[in-house]
């Protein structure tokens, strides 16, 4: 019962979420629930799994943006953040905000922990890299045992042993990148 990083922790549950809504996951579940036919099922799944794919990509752009705003605060503490937020909004995402509405200071992370944020945006990077791993290397995203067993002890075993950066090499085979995660992006 080792410890376990906060970055290994929010990606590993990030992956099993992953996991859980896949198509092959849902096409397994969904005709027994839902007393649908798997092949009427397939375009709406389809449609699902790209909503989920741009879903995902947007919270990695929202990730990056948050990073780099909390970036720039601890940058300039005494600058209107509100103003900041306000600026940053619309050079990310081409829409102004109004400083007084502005939202920065929803995002309790950056007072409760400091430097937490980030944590999500590696963690997305760690999935996409552990997903495609996973598919590559037992061509299911969940149904496996052998999948579970590398999970158990490539993953959860060593605990802090490895840095979240030696867990994704090891696991995966192949040093953190944002290759996988990129591809999101298309």
């Amino acid at each position: 019962f080792r410890g376990f990083g906060s970055v290994d922790t929010e990606a590993i549950a990030m992956t099993a979420e992953r996991m859980a809504s896949s198509q092959e996951f849902y096409e397994a579940a969904l005709p027994k629930y839902a007393q649908a036919d798997v092949k009427k099922l397939r375009p709406l799944l389809r449609k699902q799994m790209r909503a989920e794919r741009v879903e995902q990509a947007f919270v990695l752009l929202r990730q990056v943006f948050f990073s780099d705003f909390e970036y720039e605060m601890y940058k300039n503490p005494d600058a209107d953040f509100a103003l900041l937020w306000s600026k940053m909004h619309e050079e990310y995402w081409g829409v102004p905000v109004e400083p007084k509405i502005a939202g920065w200071d929803i995002a309790d992370h950056f007072i409760s922990s400091p430097v937490y944020i980030e944590n999500y945006a590696i963690g997305i990077l760690m999935v996409e890299q552990l997903y495609e791993g996973i598919l590559r290397d037992f061509k299911t995203s969940y149904n496996s045992v052998k999948l579970g067993d590398k999970l158990r002890s490539q993953y959860f075993a060593p605990g802090q042993e490895f840095s979240y950066l030696d867990l994704v090499q090891h696991f995966s085979g192949q040093p953190l990148s944002a290759a996988a995660a990129l591809k999101l992006l298309d």
